[in-house]
């Protein structure tokens, strides 16, 4: 009985979740074909705005191969058009707040731009611009093509993007899904100025795209402002002597603009695949590697199939939570791999794939195969439990809902609806679909599909010579958080968000990488992965096996200074996440044989530490700066470290640190604020220990000449990671100047700012990515740097760094560019926090690290007070001397 009434209420939360989220989510049709969808959203003062053009890799025709759908994603994303230039682009995108980006897919192109409420309207303006008025100037084109191919080059670095795309190329023999949605360089190289010019009139056309606005407006007032933006009044001749570019949409003959129409868009037949007639095998070797990568994969279904449903069912199954079946077997009990997961891809095209994915030692990587392939077969033939569907069910809708927590998340989701169905409100559908799925249906599709002669097993593996080496009411910001003292002296933080059933609760302690002895270094990372491991009344399966049945999330965290578990549910079922949140803090066991697997893994981790440039220079450059300072360490730790360890060491650590002095309990989400207090007051009563000295941690001394350092890499790309002098955390008096520095040389979270433009705008090509950032530690940390590009041009990438940070030394920062920072600033503090898990986090460290837990609600206050001389002042103090380390190949 106690379940069937837990499921009722939990059925009756999700209608009235479907039927919130499901309001005004319309779908209408402009005069010129382009089909529109408006919702509001007014759970954060932001907005979304997402433009999706059906081109992709598969609808290229006489360009497939050639991925010229990806590459207009480089020249429209920020690109030139007949009303602005390149740089007048560039400061609205910074006025917006500099969170814009594009994609390419194998069946669409989006462009989207996340913005403050108030900038609504200039955000659709210029994805309008974009869609009716790119002109593509040859420098942009020549520039941008240059990208593109370093693009190429850094993804043959890529472990995940080489094993993606070798499965597709053995999967598929004539259906162009086989083709790498970024193309072939000789292809690629291929496509002309002329080529780029024919395909935008051709494909970038209104009856050819999809419009979602989602946010805090009135969706009256965004739809006018759409129809006037994709309906636009013409502009003044240009003149006789406009440049070419200026005129493309201009005809000279009739004196008048050409409208924004629609026409025939050309007839796309996908051809179909063969049937697949036995398995497929391929194997990639690939020197510098620390581990392997599998794929296993089945074709299936489109979406229109109704074998949608049990499949994704199925690999809920198989692989959502610690006590789904691969998961269980292959990573908590037999140790084989370090990571496992699974998704069933039913796109609208004739190409559905049903995958296997994950990581393991290179021994152990046959083992693993055939083990997977058991479970995998064992489905085909044996009922699913009915436990196991209910519990997929479950973790089904709470993963839907989960992922429809921001405006971009909902705009996305119902964009992708209408791609792949028509109908906006598709998710409605496909949850009474996956509410349908018996285990008789599960064992009747399971079959059709998932056999040997439909299996296609794709490996990345280790070099064989290498591996010895081995309305307008914002309801949330009017409910402030409150602040309770438990009896034991823990904080405890609650917010009320009625705005989404979901509850996100946090316990988190001081710890981290900065209290972990040199010799521990990685002790506090694997301890809090056994805090989910065991309780003295709980096994790990059981903790596993309550969360998935509630569709749940618990995991643990370790970060350089604080440590703890997370959970999110739905609120209906908070009370037994309190429960077990509870249990995992007050009485984990620490047991020998879940230390052995999450030491094992982490070791394996550790192995494939270099397998990603990013991850390998960063790791380099910490070991570089802090030379005497616990943050050299990332929260792995070292290999030498972690085999010394013991469980008893990980009971230690914790008896140390998980103190209720030095704790805080944050449960923000749909929930009575009483309530909360009261039972977590109960949950955590016996709770009581006291906290012993902390040891003293002296800041890392900041170098007093440059210093750089070289390391040779198996691999064609050079990467760079600087770091100069940083700030604390509570240095409030620097940390405001030093954002905006920030944000003036590389944009905060999206590309832009001056290190952008003189690295990849205008003419020029010389990096695929660069970025900076402030590294914040309880003792000071560093404002760091780092980029990659090909080996060649790496000195001059360097050079062109050293300059601009010369420059903001030297001069002040002209009050436009300010502006324009401080905007990025704000708006990207604001997108940071529209969740309950965002605003949850940012209270909890504020209040541990004693600056108080409204501390970020000044924020904007504090950045819009920044001036010009706060911001030199802050770079003539800090970026003085800086340690660079740079990776690259052997040189010849």
């Amino acid at each position: 009985m106690k379940r069937l009434f837990r499921c009722d209420i939990f059925c009756c939360l999700l209608l009235t979740f479907v039927d919130t989220q499901a309001t005004a989510a319309d779908l209408q049709v402009l005069p010129n074909g382009m089909q529109v969808v408006v919702k509001e959203n007014h759970t954060a003062p932001v907005t979304a705005v997402r433009v999706y053009v059906r081109t992709g890799s598969i609808t290229e025709q006489e360009y497939l191969g050639a991925g010229i759908s990806h590459l207009f994603e480089h020249l429209i994303n920020g690109g030139s058009t007949t009303s602005r230039t390149e740089t007048e682009i560039n400061e609205l995108i910074d006025k917006l707040g500099g969170a814009n980006n594009a994609y390419t897919t194998k069946a669409h192109t989006c462009y989207h731009i996340t913005t403050s409420q108030d900038k609504t309207g200039a955000a659709i303006d210029l994805i309008a611009d974009w869609m009716i008025n790119s002109t593509f100037p040859k420098n942009e084109y020549d520039r941008e093509m240059g990208v593109v191919l370093e693009e190429l080059t850094k993804g043959k670095e890529e472990p995940r993007r080489i094993l993606h795309q070798a499965l597709y190329e053995a999967m598929f023999d004539y259906h162009p899904v086989r083709y790498p949605t970024i193309g072939y360089e000789n292809q690629v190289r291929a496509i002309t100025h002329d080529d780029i010019k024919l395909y935008y009139n051709r494909m970038y056309v209104p009856n050819n795209m999809v419009l979602v606005v989602v946010g805090d407006f009135a969706a009256d007032t965004v739809m006018d402002r759409i129809a006037a933006a994709f309906n636009p009044q013409p502009p003044p001749d240009p003149g006789p002597d406009a440049t070419p570019e200026a005129t493309t949409a201009y005809d000279q003959a009739s004196k008048q603009y050409k409208p924004f129409d629609p026409h025939g868009i050309p007839a796309i037949s996908l051809p179909t695949e063969p049937k697949q007639m036995g398995r497929r095998d391929r194997e990639i070797r690939k020197a510098g590697l620390g581990g392997a990568y599998f794929r296993i994969a089945f074709r299936t279904v489109p979406i229109a199939h109704r074998d949608l449903y049990p499949l994704d069912v199925l690999s809920h199954v198989l692989t959502h939570g610690r006590s789904s079946r691969l998961v269980k077997r292959l990573k908590e009990e037999m140790g084989l791999v370090s990571a496992i997961s699974s998704y069933s891809h039913t796109p609208m095209f004739d190409a559905g794939v049903f995958v296997v994915y994950g990581e393991c030692a290179d021994a152990n990587v046959e083992k693993v195969v055939d083990t997977v392939l058991e479970e995998v077969y064992r489905a085909t033939s044996e009922t699913v439990s009915a436990a196991e569907l209910a519990k997929a069910k479950r973790q089904k809708v709470a993963g839907e809902i989960l992922a429809k927590q921001t405006a971009e998340d909902e705009a996305a989701d119902i964009g992708i609806n209408v791609l792949s169905s028509g109908n906006p409100n598709f998710g409605e559908v496909y949850l009474a679909g996956i509410a349908k799925v018996t285990t008789d249906d599960i064992l009747e599709a399971a079959p059709k599909y998932l056999h040997d002669d439909n299996l296609t097993v794709t490996l990345l593996r280790p070099d064989a010579l290498a591996v010895v080496h081995g309305g307008d009411v914002h309801v949330t910001a009017s409910i402030p958080i409150r602040k309770t003292m438990l009896p034991n002296g823990m904080c405890l933080l609650v917010k009320e968000n009625p705005n989404i059933p979901l509850v996100n609760m946090r316990v988190m302690f001081m710890g981290g990488v900065r209290l972990e002895p040199g010799r521990e270094a990685g002790v506090c990372r694997i301890t809090s992965e056994l805090l989910t491991r065991g309780t003295t009344t709980r096994s790990r399966n059981e903790i596993a096996e309550a969360f998935d049945a509630i569709g749940g999330q618990l995991s643990e965290f370790s970060a350089n200074n604080t440590f703890g578990v997370v959970a999110e549910v739905l609120s209906s079922d908070f009370d037994e996440a309190l429960e077990i949140v509870s249990d995992v803090v007050q009485h984990p066991t620490f047991p020998a044989a879940e230390f052995a697997t999450v030491q094992a893994n982490t070791l394996d981790a550790i192995k494939r530490r270099t397998d990603r440039w990013d991850r390998e220079v960063s790791y380099l450059f910490r070991n570089a700066y802090f030379t005497e300072h616990p943050y050299r360490h990332d929260t792995l730790g070292e290999g030498s470290t972690v085999r010394a360890l013991s469980a008893a060491d990980c009971k230690a650590f914790y008896d140390r640190h998980a103190v209720p002095e030095r704790g805080i309990i944050t449960v923000f989400g749909d929930v009575d604020e009483d309530e909360i207090i009261r039972q977590v007051t109960e949950a955590f009563a016996g709770f009581d220990r006291p906290a012993p000295p902390l040891p003293n941690i002296a800041p890392q001394t900041p170098p007093t000449k440059d210093i750089v350092r070289k390391h040779t890499v198996d691999r064609q790309l050079a990467s760079l990671y600087m770091g100069y002098p940083g700030i604390s955390v509570t240095d409030t008096s620097d940390r405001y100047a030093m954002e905006v520095l920030d944000a003036v040389l590389s944009g905060i979270g999206f590309p832009g700012g001056r290190l952008h433009l003189h690295l990849r705008g205008g003419d020029k090509d010389l990096v695929y990515v660069v970025h900076a950032f402030n590294f914040l530690g309880l003792e000071p940390g560093y404002f760091g740097i780092t980029a990659a590009s090909s080996p060649a041009k790496m000195d001059e990438v360097i050079q062109t760094i050293l300059d601009d940070i010369a420059s903001i030394r030297d001069n002040p920062v002209p009050i436009a560019e300010l502006e324009k920072a401080k905007t990025i600033c704000i708006t990207m503090n604001q997108l940071g926090q529209q969740t309950n898990s965002d605003r949850a986090l940012q209270a909890a460290v504020d209040e541990l690290y004693g600056l108080g837990y409204d501390h970020a609600d000044g924020y904007p206050a504090s950045i819009a007070a920044v001036t010009a001389g706060d911001v030199r002042r802050a770079a003539r103090k800090y970026l003085t001397h800086h340690v660079l380390v740079r990776t690259g190949p052997k040189e010849k």
